[in-house]
C-alpha cells in the first residue's frame, strides 16, 4: 500500500490552469510535467479536493545538502499569492 494517494491532473483542469495563468502573469515559467513521492498536494487530492502540485526549486532534496535559492522562495510565495488573486478575479 501506498502512503500517498497518486495525482493525475488533466492540463485543462481548473487548478491546473488557474496555477499556470498566475505563474505567465508573473513571468515564471511553467512545466507541466510527473512525478513520483509523496506530496501535501497528494493528500489533499486524496480527500477529493483537486489541487496542484507546485514545484519550489529546492536542491538537493531530501538530503544533507537540501537548499532552496531565496530568489526562488520570494518568487514560491509571490506565486501563492498570485493564485489566490486570480482565483478571486475569476469568481463570478
Amino acid at each position: 500500500k501506498f502512503l500517498y494517494p497518486e495525482i493525475s491532473l488533466d492540463e485543462d483542469e481548473k487548478v491546473v490552469a488557474l496555477a499556470k495563468k498566475a505563474a505567465q502573469k508573473l513571468g515564471l515559467g511553467v512545466e507541466l510535467t510527473s512525478t513520483g513521492g509523496g506530496s501535501d498536494a497528494a493528500i489533499v487530492n486524496g480527500n477529493n479536493i483537486r489541487c496542484a502540485n507546485l514545484g519550489t526549486g529546492m536542491s538537493n532534496v531530501h538530503t544533507r545538502d537540501e537548499y532552496i535559492k531565496v530568489k526562488d522562495l520570494v518568487d514560491d510565495a509571490e506565486l501563492v499569492v498570485a493564485i489566490i488573486q486570480q482565483y478571486l478575479a475569476d469568481m463570478p
